[in-house]
C-alpha cells in the first residue's frame, strides 16, 4: 500500500481492527522495551555515544560510533558502517545530521518499532556496528 495521510489511515483503521486496543497497547510496550535494552546496551559500551536525551523519549534513538582506534570523522565511520550493513544485508540503518551541532558530523538513526525485534537482534546490531567499524582500524 502507498503512502499518504489517507493510506495511513487506512492501514492504522485496519491494524487497529485486527490488533485492537490491548494489541496496540502490547506492541507499543515491547517497542519501548526493545529501544530502552538498546539504550541501555549502548551505554554500556564506551564506544557509543548517545545523541540528545539520554533517555530517548520516542522509539528513534540517535547515537554515535567511535570505533576505539580510528581516527576519523563522525560522518566518514557513521556512512561506511551504514553502507556496508546495507551491502552485507543485514540491517538498514539510517543517518542524519546533528542539528544542535554540524560539527560533530553524522550519527546512527535506529527507530524500533517492529513487533518481532528481540534482545538478539539487538545484540546482533551492536555487534555488526562494532565487527564493521573494526574494518576501519
Amino acid at each position: 500500500m502507498g503512502c499518504g495521510r489517507r493510506s495511513d489511515a487506512f492501514k492504522f483503521y485496519l491494524g487497529w481492527l485486527y490488533y485492537g486496543e490491548q494489541g496496540f497497547a502490547k506492541r507499543v510496550e515491547h517497542a519501548y522495551s526493545i529501544m530502552e535494552y538498546f539504550v541501555q546496551s549502548i551505554r554500556s559500551n564506551p564506544n557509543f555515544e548517545i545523541v540528545g536525551p539520554q533517555s530517548p523519549q520516542c522509539l528513534q534513538v540517535c547515537f554515535y560510533y567511535h570505533p576505539a582506534t580510528v581516527n576519523k570523522s563522525n560522518t566518514e565511520i557513521t556512512r561506511y558502517v551504514s553502507r556496508k550493513l546495507h551491502k552485507l544485508g543485514k540491517y538498514l540503518v539510517d543517518f542524519s545530521p546533528n542539528p544542535v551541532d554540524d560539527t560533530q558530523g553524522e550519527f546512527f538513526r535506529v527507530v524500533f518499532n517492529s513487533p518481532i525485534l528481540s534482545d538478539k537482534i539487538v545484540d546482533e546490531l551492536i555487534a555488526s556496528i562494532i565487527s564493521v567499524g573494526k574494518e576501519l582500524e
